[in-house]
């Protein structure tokens, strides 16, 4: 017993003298300085336009015991997703200074620059925000012939600024690949929950692609949304919008109608009188007031030369209730359009050709009544050689080309004047926009009110000699102004804003 208390004693005395002594030790270590990097010149927010290269430069950085940054070291830039769950790292470059093109679905992630010294094995971090922002996210679709073959390209609206980007599917890595000649290019809200950017060529038929990555299945083909049977690749002549979800197809001389107000597809052609005969019908088109469904929309029976209406919901058209003079049946229709005209959306523009006598006539009527508010010859120059034709929505002049040279012609006073003269330069379009929305600043409403004169040069270079250009239209027939030009496209055929 006695022997266990002093084995017991001893090894409680020798814990305590252990114990004091480390008490007691100040410290017997011999500290190594490591050599430590200083993040300088980096910030703390970055913003990085998809598809583009993002640029940081490193120049600022230091190290502590390295000043001329010779030793050994391995570099990473590499981003999270703050708006995903996985954490997943996105490796972007492992170059000192990262220029590299940014992939990343739009949205914010946090950057990370990571350094080693592989001399050390220690490795320091820098943390910054990073926004990646859509550098499709808004524009202009330019749809061009380029020597025989379909080509798409956007002037994208990115930070204030527009910019031309060429051949737009190759640039945002999309699986679309056009082939085949140009058919057109058309932007509008399908559904309220989806934003179509349609494209049709002879070679893809018509199809849609995703409005903010322009990514592609096969699904987004126009024959998807017919509930009658379509041909896989089913090419349609054009896409008309009535409204923001409403839309007239134009195919092999037929119309069919969407109108999600009344649950109507695609379907059966509507280009049916109301005793069932069938008739062609022309591309021409009038939509009446742009923002409501219920109204009528105006086409022309190329078969028997007069106007027709529909009403959107039933399957067959309706003669025009009207005597007045330009409804008078057995004229051909040259070009029809609707804009905003007097503040009215119904303003409908009609030029007509009578073959009796040759002679061509301009119309004005409101499309929901039919009321003829104008109608008389047209007396401009040369405009039986006109070869696009638009309508200015503010002062109701007739602009047309005649080769390389633009025309207004006064449908008040019957007055021409010559506006461009383009002289090699081949003019391939001429058109007014019209839009869904404002826009940001309510500048969607200064685009309506621009003339669009798009020129091709045949002497340039394949690809890049197409040029588009927008002018602003003064009164009294005073000289048009040009107001911005864009370039690098090819022969352009179609034009389309993608809004937002």
């Amino acid at each position: 017993m006695i022997k266990n208390i002093k084995i017991q004693f001893i090894f409680l005395l020798g814990c305590f003298i252990f114990m004091n002594s480390c008490s007691t030790d100040e410290g017997n270590y011999d500290y190594i300085e490591i050599n430590e990097v200083v993040f300088d010149g980096l910030l703390e927010d970055y913003i990085a336009p998809r598809f583009e290269n993002l640029k940081i430069s490193t120049d600022q950085v230091k190290f502590t015991m390295d000043s001329d940054a010779t030793g050994n070291y391995e570099y990473s830039w590499e981003a999270v997703s703050k708006n995903q769950l996985n954490n997943e790292i996105y490796k972007l470059s492992t170059d000192k200074n990262i220029d590299a093109q940014i992939t990343l679905l739009p949205g914010n992630y946090t950057l990370y620059y990571l350094v080693k010294d592989l001399n050390t094995d220690v490795e320091f971090q820098y943390s910054a925000n990073l926004e990646v922002i859509n550098s499709i996210y808004e524009g202009w679709m330019v749809l061009s012939d380029v020597a025989g073959e379909a080509r798409l390209d956007m002037v994208s609206l990115l930070e204030g600024e527009y910019k031309e980007i060429h051949d737009v599917l190759a640039f945002s890595q999309s699986p679309l690949t056009l082939s085949g000649t140009p058919g057109f290019v058309q932007c509008y809200p399908l559904e309220s929950n989806f934003y179509g950017v349609y494209v049709s060529t002879s070679g893809n038929g018509t199809t849609k692609l995703d409005p903010d990555t322009f990514d592609w299945r096969a699904a987004n083909n126009l024959s998807y949304e017919f509930v009658t049977q379509q041909p896989e690749d089913f090419e349609a002549s054009n896409l008309h919008v009535k409204a923001s979800r409403m839309a007239v197809v134009m195919a092999d001389q037929n119309f069919y109608v969407f109108n999600p107000i009344f649950g109507v597809k695609y379907g059966t052609p509507q280009n049916v009188s109301f005793g069932g005969a069938r008739f062609d019908v022309s591309p021409h088109f009038g939509k009446g007031d742009f923002f409501n469904g219920f109204t009528k929309m105006a086409f022309f029976d190329e078969t028997n030369k007069k106007f027709v209406y529909h009403d959107g919901y039933f399957s067959n058209c309706w003669d025009v209730p009207s005597s007045d003079e330009m409804f008078t049946p057995g004229k051909d229709l040259l070009f029809m359009v609707s804009n905003e005209y007097n503040g009215n959306w119904d303003s409908t523009f009609a030029v007509l050709k009578d073959p009796n006598d040759g002679k061509n006539y301009i119309g004005f009527f409101i499309l929901g009544s039919f009321s003829q508010q104008h109608y008389s010859e047209i007396t401009a120059i040369d405009f039986d050689q006109a070869e696009h034709i638009a309508i200015d929505p503010n002062y109701a002049y007739i602009m047309y080309n005649v080769g390389s040279k633009v025309y207004e012609y006064d449908i008040f006073t019957g007055t021409t004047v010559e506006m461009l003269d383009k002289g090699s330069q081949e003019i391939t379009k001429l058109e007014y926009r019209d839009f869904l929305r404002s826009g940001p600043d309510n500048i969607y409403k200064k685009y309506e009110k621009q003339l669009i004169v798009c020129t091709y040069d045949a002497s340039g270079t394949e690809g890049s000699n197409g040029t588009m250009e927008l002018y602003n239209v003064p009164p009294v027939q005073g000289q048009i102004e040009l107001d911005t030009s864009y370039s690098g496209f090819g022969k352009i055929v179609s034009i389309a804003y993608r809004e937002r």
